[in-house]
This record gives structure tokens, C-alpha cells and sequence, in this order.
């Protein structure tokens, strides 16, 4: 089988990579062996225009929104598939300081389009300090999306189930041939995984474990999101995703009660009803410095590229990423030095 461009690994990055080569007509072919330790498929999924504790505007916000807005759609349609929504996000102050900021900001011209009405919350949330409605909030279920696309994308011939390795290729400046498939480019999407490769390792990443607990409550689901120091996602039927918690990767990939009680100790803190953990699940992610993606060419000799550290905010910044790495290899645009994948290769 001959490709223009071999895709390996089908998380985020993955599922949306290939989602704009087809669109492009681009011929590709996607290895992937398991979903297992992806951080794509806990992810929170929301997009959100301001962020942090000061509300500062969401890196790039401006230009990265009109691209998500019509890429997730488009797919949903594609695919027949219902992922993307837009819902209210409800943002609960947990102190002065953040109430403060929050005042700051809604008499400030840049941020006043976002900040919506003061709000007063169910009698079970606690909010002292205030609440208001963050607008231009859409969330992205991010399992849905990818289990759709591999589903898809399996029924049509574009996947292979098996375990990538590098030193099992053949390699040249102009080609990678891997099991039958001869490709012109490798995108590696496998987020730290790619990080332990031959051809990853300089990047010099470490990384980052994420856990994720899914509450069921005893009232009735909230229509918004809930944002006061963790995200409290609604995901219908009582249940609720909450948290995260990222910090580097220590000794086990595990779950581990230390996470488990600093997000119920937080949501205690918000919630006043009785509530149980049903699920509490983990991710692993390069911990990027810059919090910014890592997309380009990884080795000057050979056409090995990677689409890689989404973090975070990966629902926002997947498809801007994926269309501005597509453009660079195929139509010779530019990468941004703020993403281009050699700031963190040896000088």
C-alpha cells in the first residue's frame, strides 16, 4: 500500500488529523493498537474563552475559535454522530481574588463579550464569593468523537490494529515503509509515547498524569458546566465529570486516592448533596513548558513529523494544529515558531 501520509496513534490528534487529510483528499493510513493511557479519551473536552484564576483571554482565541466551530460540526455530519454542543458555562468565584478579577475583566472592552450575567445557583452549590456565565463555551465529548471516527474510519479501510516501532521501518529521505505501507510522511500522534521513541526522545519531554473521577449525584443534571477551581461536566443521568488533576508522573500510571480525595475534597467544597464516585480514570500527556502544541518535522533527515502535547485545551487546539501542519507539508505554509517542533530539539 502506498500513502501520502502513515498516522500513528488515533487519540485526539489522530482522529483529527485524519478527519482533514480526507477533507483535503489526501491519501493517509492510520496504526494504532489501543486507546489505553490516551489522555484524549478523559479529557474534559470544553472550549472556553477565558482561563486561569486572572480570566486572561485563551492563547489565540480568535483565531483558533472560527476553525473549531466549523471543523467539529462538519464531522458531526459526516459521521452522523451527535459530540459537539454548546452549553453555558457557569464560573462559581472560590475567593475575593477571583471575585475581584472577575470585576476587572467585566468592565474591561476585550472581555466584556464573554462575560455574560451575574447568576444565582441551585441552594446545593455553594457560591460565596459569586457566579457568572462565561459565554462562547462548547463542549466536545471527547470519547464520542473519537469512537465514532475509529469506527468510521475502520469501516472504510483506513486502520490497521498493530503496535508501531520505528526500528521496524525502513527509512529514507523520502519515503517510511512499515509492515506493506509506504508512506512520504509519518505524523506520530501518540502524545508521550512519541516522547520515548528514537525519534522523540529529543524533545526532551516529561511526562504528565492526569486523573478524572465521573460523580453520580441524587439531583437532577445540571444544563451547564460548572467551573470553581475543577470543572463539573454534565453527562446526563445524575452523572457528572470532575476535575482534573495534572502533575508530573511519578511511580505508577495508576489511579491513586491522593487525586481521588483532592478532587472529592474540592467538590465537597462546591457541592452540598450527597453524590458517589462511579469511574476514576487517568491520562498521560508530555508536560510542555509552553502549555503550546508541538506539531513539525522532528528529524532534518528524514520525513518524520509529529502532531503532539494538545494539553489541556487539545479540543481548541486539534483541528487549528492538524489544517496548519496539513498546510505546511503540503502547500508549503508556515509553522509558527510558538509551535514548531524545534524549540525543543537540541541546538
Amino acid at each position: 500500500m502506498n500513502v501520502e501520509v502513515l498516522i500513528v496513534g488515533f487519540g485526539l490528534a489522530g482522529a483529527t488529523l485524519a478527519h482533514t487529510l480526507e477533507a483535503k483528499g489526501i491519501s493517509f493510513h492510520i496504526v494504532e493498537d489501543s486507546y489505553d493511557g490516551s489522555a484524549s479519551c478523559i479529557a474534559a473536552g470544553l472550549v472556553t474563552p477565558l482561563t486561569g484564576k486572572r480570566f486572561v483571554k485563551t492563547w489565540r482565541f480568535d483565531e483558533i475559535a472560527p476553525v473549531v466551530n466549523a471543523f467539529y460540526p462538519k464531522i458531526e455530519q459526516k459521521l452522523s454522530t451527535k459530540f459537539w454542543l454548546h452549553i453555558p458555562q457557569i464560573k462559581v468565584c472560590t475567593n475575593d481574588f477571583e471575585a475581584q478579577q472577575l470585576q476587572k475583566r467585566s468592565i474591561d472592552p476585550e472581555y466584556t463579550e464573554f462575560l455574560g450575567a451575574s447568576v444565582t445557583l441551585p441552594s446545593y452549590i455553594h457560591q460565596q464569593y459569586g457566579a457568572v456565565t462565561i459565554e462562547r463555551t462548547s463542549l466536545l465529548q471527547s470519547q464520542k468523537y473519537i469512537e465514532s471516527s475509529f469506527e468510521y474510519f475502520s469501516m472504510n479501510g483506513f486502520i490497521s490494529n498493530q503496535r508501531f516501532v520505528y526500528e521496524d521501518c525502513t527509512i529514507s529521505e523520502s519515503s517510511v515503509s512499515f509492515e506493506g505501507i509506504t508512506a512520504r510522511y509519518v505524523i506520530d500522534c501518540t502524545g508521550y509515547s512519541f516522547c520515548k521513541t528514537v525519534f522523540g526522545a529529543s524533545l526532551g519531554l516529561e511526562p504528565s498524569k492526569g486523573e478524572i473521577l465521573t460523580i453520580r449525584t441524587d439531583v437532577e443534571t445540571l444544563p451547564y458546566v460548572v467551573n470553581a477551581g475543577l470543572y463539573v461536566i454534565p453527562l446526563g443521568d445524575y452523572l457528572y465529570r470532575v476535575g482534573a488533576t495534572y502533575g508530573l508522573l511519578h511511580d505508577t500510571t495508576e489511579p491513586t486516592e491522593e487525586a481521588r480525595l483532592l478532587l472529592t475534597t474540592r467538590f465537597e467544597n462546591l457541592w452540598k448533596g450527597t453524590y458517589e464516585v462511579v469511574a476514576h480514570d487517568v491520562g498521560i500527556r508530555p508536560k510542555v513548558p509552553d502549555k503550546h502544541p508541538i506539531i513539525g518535522k522532528v528529524h532534518p533527515d528524514f520525513p518524520i513529523y509529529t502532531l503532539n502535547s494538545l494539553g489541556a485545551k487539545g479540543v481548541s487546539y486539534a483541528p487549528w494544529s492538524a489544517k496548519l501542519l496539513v498546510e505546511h507539508i503540503f502547500e508549503q505554509g508556515l509553522i509558527d515558531k510558538e509551535l514548531d517542533a524545534t524549540r525543543y530539539q537540541p541546538k
